[in-house]
């Protein structure tokens, strides 16, 4: 892992400033963890409702996935599990929600996909 005082890798991917890239210009498509946590602060109790009653299974992932993203060193593997498991409990009709699309690009943006 390469270390400095602004940048680190992370699993072929680059943490900067509150940022992560893998290298590519994706010409500002790139998430900050700022807006991720908002993004999730903003649709958590959506996606709560949606779930019925696997409604405590999300919360508590999302907790999960907001714990990860404001860690000195995310976890990204941890973060895409974490939001795969929010998924199948949203699982059919409600993945084309378009709360469950936006957290989904800024968490792809962020880890890869």
């Amino acid at each position: 892992m390469y270390r400095s005082s602004h940048s680190m890798n992370i699993d072929r991917s680059q943490f900067i400033n509150s940022k992560i890239t893998n290298g590519h210009d994706f010409s500002g498509s790139t998430t900050d963890c700022t807006q991720l946590l908002r993004l999730l602060a903003e649709h958590r109790a959506e996606l709560v409702e949606l779930a019925g009653p696997r409604g405590d299974r999300v919360d508590s992932r999302i907790a999960e996935i907001e714990e990860e993203i404001a860690a000195p060193e995310p976890d990204g593997p941890a973060v895409k599990s974490a939001w795969k498991s929010v998924q199948k409990v949203l699982s059919g009709g409600v993945t084309a929600a378009e709360s469950v699309s936006k957290i989904n690009d800024a968490i792809r943006s962020l880890f890869g996909a």
